[in-house]
């Protein structure tokens, strides 16, 4: 079972040079200086004492141009920000690309999941992969029970027995003999999107008429390969007001994107030409928000909850709690708050 490993943390005082009265200057520098190389780094925010920790990050062999870092292709633009601020409070970082095998994985004190946005075309092997790490003793955000709980979108059925709005779903399993025609004229929906249960980027992701489904019913069963589907009704205020993303941090809220589609598409991804605003939610959307994230009853270091506003509703699109875009590039102090929520847990 994957645990969290905490560290047992020392206990360090140092005294600064103007406090050393009975000593040379010179001295009194070199003892300052070396009780500062002896002593592990102090969080900015909390000032807490933590230790100087190697961190992985999970990503893939090749990002998305779209997304890529000038830094190093193997960070995206988002997650640079919190690398560059984990490094300024000491700690080490590492990329991990999950299709390359691990080597001596204990030499890490932390792994993030952040970009394996491949990962659902070998689901088992980078679940096998990632387990490499929980049996060496090493903390990985987040854990594989969660990681398997959020995989799938079958969660949101979870979420909406425990109260929470969600856009109406239907789930076509592998077995169900039922027509896409026979499911949207079952719901009264006149526009649907179908899309896998384990996907992202909108992959196999399609928006069709009911008149279209007839003859898209031989498409869709090429695609299925014993797959899961959902099938929703289109919500049209998707492209009339985009899609909003909140994100957290150990539960708290911190802040929020509106992503927009390109005109001519419903898709708000950047894959597919989408657009993202850095815009400011209203209180009453940060606290659904954050009921919602209460209704998922798990302790995530980060999420992001993607809902749409239907008049005083926050409906809810997913809540992505394994590799979700966090876009920290939108607010420069929230790599901050997530380094800080990092260390906490170290």
């Amino acid at each position: 079972m994957w645990e969290l490993q905490r560290s047992e943390l020392g206990s360090y005082c140092c005294k600064s040079k103007e406090s050393i009265t009975t000593v040379s200057g010179l001295f009194a520098d070199l003892i300052g200086l070396l009780l500062s190389l002896a002593s592990p780094l102090v969080s900015r925010s909390h000032k807490e004492v933590t230790f100087m920790a190697h961190i992985g990050i999970v990503t893939c062999e090749i990002i998305r141009p779209v997304v890529q870092s000038e830094e190093s292709p193997l960070y995206t633009h988002d997650d640079i920000h919190l690398v560059r601020e984990l490094r300024r409070r000491g700690h080490s970082l590492e990329p991990l690309p999950w299709r390359h095998p691990v080597v001596s994985p204990e030499r890490l004190d932390l792994v993030l999941q952040r970009s394996p946005w491949d990962y659902m075309e070998d689901q088992q092997a980078y679940l096998d992969w990632l387990e490499t790490f929980t049996q060496a003793g090493v903390a990985v955000e987040h854990d594989l029970p969660t990681t398997l709980w959020n995989i799938d979108k079958h969660y949101l059925g979870e979420l909406q027995q425990n109260g929470v709005t969600c856009v109406p779903t239907c789930f076509l399993e592998p077995d169900d003999p039922r027509t896409l025609v026979e499911v949207a004229t079952s719901q009264g929906w006149h526009e649907i999107v179908l899309k896998p249960a384990i996907s992202g980027a909108a992959r196999d992701t399609f928006r069709l008429r009911t008149d279209e489904l007839s003859s898209f019913q031989p498409t869709f069963s090429a695609l299925r390969r014993g797959r899961s589907f959902l099938v929703q009704p289109f919500l049209p205020e998707v492209l009339e007001q985009g899609e909003w993303s909140l994100v957290f941090f150990d539960g708290v809220y911190s802040h929020a994107v509106l992503k927009r589609a390109k005109p001519g598409d419903y898709r708000v991804q950047d894959d597919h030409g989408g657009s993202v605003h850095y815009e400011v939610p209203s209180d009453a959307m940060i606290e659904q928000a954050t009921e919602v994230l209460a209704a998922t009853q798990r302790d995530l270091l980060y999420a992001r909850v993607d809902g749409i506003m239907l008049g005083d509703t926050l409906c809810i699109v997913e809540v992505e709690a394994i590799e979700p875009e966090l876009f920290l590039r939108a607010d420069l102090q929230s790599a901050v708050r997530l380094a800080d929520a990092i260390e906490k847990r170290l």
